[in-house]
């Protein structure tokens, strides 16, 4: 039970929920881990007839299920350069909705004349002048 739990949440990391019915689904986890633990499962009826499902099916959903074990790990360090790309490029596209250029970021982050109290007074002045 706990291979089959195992398989479907890692099918969350694939399409196959938008591709497949979760019966479909289901079955495919119940015979990825029946082959792993060496379980040996009806063929007269085949049991996955039994929620309307076939054989191609069940093995083009394994066959996603096993090509994300395959897949070459990225690095942290390649990630964190990834993320760090997308956060400028996330950052450039707002100043240039905004009418920014994006040569502009450092004056624009840093302005001289920006005081957070000049805009209204403080709650010590408005206290002060209730008393």
């Amino acid at each position: 039970m706990l291979y089959c739990r195992n398989y479907m949440n890692d099918c969350l990391r694939t399409d196959v929920f938008i591709r497949y019915p979760p019966e479909t689904i289901a079955c495919s986890c119940i015979y990825l881990s029946a082959r792993q633990l060496d379980v040996p499962l009806p063929n007269k009826p085949p049991w996955y007839a039994l929620l309307n499902t076939n054989e191609d099916e069940l093995q083009q959903i394994a066959i996603t299920i096993l090509a994300l074990y395959t897949r070459n790990k990225r690095t942290y360090e390649e990630l964190d350069k990834i993320v760090e790309k997308c956060k400028v490029q996330v950052q450039e596209a707002k100043l240039k909705a905004k009418g920014i250029p994006a040569d502009a970021t450092s004056a624009a982050a840093t302005p001289t004349n920006f005081s957070p109290n000049s805009s209204r007074p403080g709650r010590f002045v408005l206290l002060h002048q209730v008393l």
